[in-house]
């Protein structure tokens, strides 16, 4: 024998099941944009990791300046002596003599939105090394990230 409510408790439990529904899919459409730009920069920084001489080990975009860390992968010292990004080069204080494995840092000067996205597929690395000036590398992938304060 069935209950005279079963019918309308029934009907509610299907319009929670699917409230919860709608309600999941709103957050993924709300997440989507931030976990591709996550997945985007992962991406970039673990191409750049294993780039060779020169490797970016990690980026950060703030307001006024873009920070650039790089390591030498070579076997050799190298003389780092700019990095050039979308056009624009970066600071006399990146110059610097940087023995195998080890880390340097090159300041770019570039204006961004904080919270913006921002990517930059031109990257040129110019550095000597012991016995051969004026190399070049060209970036393998884009600078991808979110702009900060």
């Amino acid at each position: 024998m069935r209950s005279e409510g079963q019918g309308t408790i029934e009907y509610l439990i299907i319009i929670a099941i699917i409230i919860v529904i709608a309600l999941s899919v709103i957050m993924i459409m709300l997440n989507f944009t931030e976990q591709t730009q996550s997945t985007a920069e992962k991406s970039a920084k673990a191409a750049w990791s294993t780039a060779s001489p020169w490797a970016i080990t990690n980026w950060d975009h703030n307001v006024g300046r873009l920070t650039v860390v790089l390591q030498n992968n070579s076997g050799n010292t190298l003389y780092m002596n700019s990095v050039t990004v979308s056009g624009t080069v970066s600071t006399t204080e990146s110059k610097s003599t940087v023995v195998p494995g080890a880390k340097t840092i090159a300041y770019i000067t570039k204006t961004c939105t904080n919270g913006d996205a921002y990517s930059y597929s031109t990257v040129v690395i110019d550095y000597n090394s012991e016995n051969i000036n004026n190399q070049s590398q060209n970036g393998i992938k884009e600078l991808v990230g979110t702009c900060h304060n």
